[in-house]
């Protein structure tokens, strides 16, 4: 439950950033979207050790060191898949929030 909570509000804190966009015009949207930063970076981070304590328990001992590698090359390889499907995206002169739909949509 905490991961999914903690997951939940990170991407709520996504959200609104990119939402932000919409109203860039006025003064409160630079000051909500700071503190969605803010608020997002120790969330995102936050429910690591609890998913990676229950994958371990899930794997069992013998497995762990060879999950623990996969996990990580996984981890590394989602960073540059989502910062090419971003850069595609942007490319195709998508806006953020536009951005932040899409990836909603498609997970």
């Amino acid at each position: 439950m905490t991961i999914v909570v903690v997951q939940s509000l990170a991407i709520i804190c996504l959200i609104i950033m990119s939402l932000m966009e919409l109203y860039a015009t006025y003064s409160f949207a630079l000051i909500i979207a700071v503190a969605a930063y803010i608020l997002r970076q120790p969330l995102m981070h936050m429910a690591h050790p609890a998913s990676n304590e229950l994958m371990m328990n899930y794997v069992g001992k013998k497995n762990q060191e060879l999950i623990s590698a996969l996990s990580s090359s996984l981890w590394s390889a989602s960073w540059f898949i989502s910062a090419k499907v971003f850069e595609w995206l942007r490319l195709l002169q998508y806006q953020y929030y536009e951005v932040a739909k899409f990836a909603l949509n498609h997970q």
